[in-house]
């Protein structure tokens, strides 16, 4: 053998290794709509950009036709690090482009000097684990579009990279910042802090020291070479050169020399890293023996889920807050109102418990705590001029709370401050309370524009039910609509009106007057979101118990994200009925939305049909969403196969169900031949 056949030769297996790896793991679907040449050619292309790597980030957009169809194809290799497929997907969900396929297979390879592959061993020492991406858009992009997104994604993949090769660092930072402030027992708080975040509930984005010199004149400036993170480079700080006084805004001067020792807030730019969202923002403040600042610490980041669940007596700085708080209502231990001040506070987002001052917290408490009358609707608005920012927190009646509510609520303050929203919280106290913050970046507002907002936000605060009413009335004219909001008065709870817009409600009227005017007793429908759909099962008289319901949507192919049940209780002749709803929210296996794929619209009409017993309930049922199969022809594949056994043609049933689903086109050719012969 020669040594260019040699190299063939190593070449073609790298290539067959690198197909296998790539098929390996992903679901039938939607790899099943696709034909033996179109995944060859998958994944030809795929390994071609991949086979060579020459940048810590190689990146491509190009666009593929199939038919009359353009799809756009994106992929990327990089070495292999947490982050990478949240901060794809978050940056194509803000662009609003649907994802149809997405792989992202992890290498451990081998290169040369030149980036060239050399091996993909997996139980090689010396292998470095790379992740490539191979995604599938739904969008038709022009150059100057797809340069845009190609720069842009670019740019946060490198942020990925800075960020997760700072990540050690930045914890051994906020660890040394500890023992650097032992010594002062009176920080005990801070330090623990500190290592609350490190261990698993902050993800820490950022880095950057502050130091202040103090001579003839006061300056401010960055600790140059020790940022880290998204604060890498020092050039992109307005500190990186010393600022005299006179050029720090009068707020920015407060919070540096006269604040806090711990800082908090919120940053204005939000991270491209992980998820897109405000940055939460830690400051540690160092003084001198004469009380004088001297440096200050600045981490950036984001909460981890597990920090969010964790209540906020626990955390420490909040607790210290409220004991203080405690203390100063002289509440005794074990009392009712012991008790139900620390109900309210854990109720409040940790953004603003972490933000307000214990005089600040104390205010927003009593306003609930005090509150004369359950159906008052209540605006605070407190200013926080050193962050430039507003926290505004409405208290209303929980049945008046709704998706709509909330949202035109968030919207006339947003007009009315003048500013932009930073993070909403909603929270149901115990009774009959439902508690608003909002954060806006904005500038303090005279009493009576706060006036003119508090009526307005009252105004907005009508009845979820005169809003039901409304829409049906709407729907189905005056006296119709007034009858079905008379019947549904009471139909549905105070959790359903909180998570669901009025237009929800009407849909769901319609599926429930169906139900109670036919003879049938349950229903299914499939209804398309931006990301994902929704599968909602409407059943008169018991639910679905779950372990029936989450077989038989696997058999299906379907990959369920999250559940919510409901019931809805509607009093006819007085007699009371009560209709299950479940809603599921799904997407197919490797997270595509459902709306992507051709057998999408059979689906509802294929599990009504498992669920009344005219179709059994198996993993032939994927065939309906891989190559738009309705349950009438699944069927007829399930006849085919069963007198395939009957012949002997496979030792087993399993043997040719799994040729019918790894070749889902075949299942579908043999359905449309039988029909095309009988037709």
């Amino acid at each position: 053998m020669t040594l260019t056949q040699d190299h063939a030769a190593t070449n073609a297996d790298l290539q067959r290794t690198f197909s296998e790896r790539l098929l390996a793991s992903i679901p039938r679907d939607p790899l099943g709509r696709l034909s033996a040449a179109q995944r060859d050619e998958l994944c030809d292309q795929a390994f071609d950009f991949f086979a060579s790597r020459d940048a810590e980030i190689k990146l491509r957009l190009f666009s593929r036709v199939r038919g009359a169809e353009t799809t756009t194809v994106v992929q990327s290799a990089m070495p292999d690090r947490p982050f990478i497929i949240d901060t794809f997907r978050e940056y194509l969900h803000e662009l609003a482009i649907p994802i149809r396929l997405l792989l992202h297979p992890i290498f451990k390879v081998e290169r040369d000097p030149a980036g060239r592959l050399t091996s993909l061993d997996s139980a090689a020492a010396s292998g470095r684990s790379e992740s490539m991406i191979h995604a599938e858009l739904e969008a038709a992009l022009s150059p100057e579009r797809a340069a845009e997104i190609t720069h842009e994604l670019q740019a946060r993949l490198s942020e990925v990279l800075v960020v997760t090769a700072d990540f050690e660092a930045m914890k051994s930072r906020a660890l040394k910042i500890c023992e650097e402030i032992a010594p002062a027992r009176e920080l005990v708080e801070i330090r623990d802090l500190l290592r609350w975040l490190v261990d698993d509930r902050f993800v820490f984005l950022g880095y950057r020291r502050y130091l202040a010199t103090h001579g003839d004149a006061v300056s401010v400036g960055v600790d140059l070479g020790r940022g880290l993170g998204l604060m890498r480079d020092d050039s992109r700080s307005r500190y990186a050169s010393p600022q005299p006084l006179e050029r720090i805004s009068p707020e920015q001067r407060r919070l540096m020399f006269e604040g806090p020792v711990l800082i908090v807030g919120k940053t204005r730019a939000h991270s491209r890293v992980h998820r897109r969202a405000a940055m939460d923002d830690f400051v540690v403040r160092h003084t001198d023996q004469a009380g004088r600042t001297v440096a200050l610490d600045r981490f950036i980041g984001l909460f981890t889920t597990r920090a969010l669940a964790e209540e906020p007596k626990h955390i420490p700085v909040l607790r210290a807050k409220l004991n203080e708080l405690q203390s100063s209502e002289h509440a005794l231990p074990g009392s009712h109102d012991f008790r139900e001040l620390e109900r309210t506070f854990n109720a409040f987002p940790k953004e603003e418990l972490f933000r307000a001052s214990t005089a600040e917290l104390r205010i927003e408490l009593e306003q609930i705590l005090d509150l004369p009358r359950e159906d008052e609707v209540r605006l605070t608005v407190l200013s926080d001029p050193n962050r430039q920012s507003v926290v505004a927190m409405v208290l209303m009646p929980r049945e008046r709370m709704s998706y709509e509510v909330r949202v035109e609520i968030q919207e006339t303050l947003a007009h009315g401050l003048g500013g932009e929203l930073v993070y909403f919280h909603f929270a149901r106290r115990e009774g009959y309370l439902a508690i608003l913050h909002y954060c806006f970046h904005a500038r303090a507002q005279p009493p009576e524009a706060i006036a003119e907002l508090q009526a307005e936000v009252s105004r907005i605060a009508r009845g979820w039910d005169d809003r039901l009413e409304e829409a049906l009335a709407a729907i189905y004219g005056e006296a119709a609509g007034h009858e079905l909001s008379r019947r549904y008065a009471r139909a549905f709870s105070v959790d359903y009106k909180a998570r669901h817009p009025i237009d929800r409600a009407t849909a769901d009227v319609s599926r429930v007057e169906a139900i109670l005017a036919g003879s049938f007793e349950s229903t299914v429908e499939l209804v398309h979101g931006a990301d994902r759909s929704e599968l909602r099962f409407y059943e008169l008289g018991d639910p679905i118990p779950l372990s029936d319901l989450m077989p038989m949507l696997a058999n299906f192919g379907l990959r369920v994200i999250s559940e919510e049940a409901d019931e809805i209780r509607v009093r006819t002749e007085g007699v009371s009925q009560t209709v299950f709803t479940q809603a599921f929210s799904v997407q197919a296996p490797k997270g595509q939305p459902l709306a992507a794929l051709e057998g999408n619209n059979l689906i509802a009409d294929a599990i009504g049909a498992v669920r009344a017993g005219r179709a059994e309930d198996d993993q032939l049922n994927s065939l309906v969403l891989s190559v738009a199969l309705d349950w009438r022809r699944v069927g007829l594949v399930r006849a085919l196969l069963a007198i395939a056994l009957q012949m002997k043609l496979a030792p087993g049933r399993p043997g040719l169900e799994r040729v019918a689903l790894n070749h889902p086109e075949l299942a579908r050719s043999m359905a449309d031949l039988f029909c095309a012969r009988l037709d």
